[in-house]
């Protein structure tokens, strides 16, 4: 369950940078709402061989920044994340499956490894946003 569970935390935060309006720092309580909801959504819309390639690419590219700049696994993951919801927040509010898919996986592999999202992406996380998220991922018709 570890990779699997790494993967799709990675990609919900990006839904919640997209979705989000204004919030004080909810990450624990979010995290409760959102995590099973979001590995579900991974589950139904993708395969093991998808989540595999993505964590395998992301942590790759987190390697390389490393190898190339220093700092650490977390600085680098909140980095790549930020500017991937930058790049996709429009795909995010089209409920484009895929992006949806990779912001779960963004939001799982954050909870995996332990580390919050950067704070930009906590203060926009409410309990009540989080419902909303979890609403839309129930709800999501391809």
């Amino acid at each position: 369950m570890g990779m699997k569970y790494f993967l799709v935390v990675v990609s919900l935060f990006v839904l919640i940078l997209a979705f989000s309006a204004f919030a004080g720092d909810h990450w624990n309580e979010s995290i409760k709402i959102l995590r099973k909801p979001c590995e579900d959504f991974v589950l139904k819309h993708s395969d093991k061989t998808h989540i595999k390639k993505w964590t395998d690419k992301l942590k790759e590219r987190i390697e390389q920044r490393i190898a190339d700049n220093g700092g650490t696994f977390d600085q680098h993951l909140q980095s790549i994340a930020l500017d991937w919801a930058a790049d996709n927040a429009n795909k995010i509010k089209d409920r484009d499956k895929d992006a949806m898919i990779e912001a779960c996986l963004f939001f799982l592999m954050f909870h995996a490894h332990g580390t919050p999202p950067p704070k930009a992406m906590r203060e926009r996380l409410t309990p009540d946003t989080a419902k909303e998220l979890v609403y839309l991922l129930e709800e999501f018709e391809e």
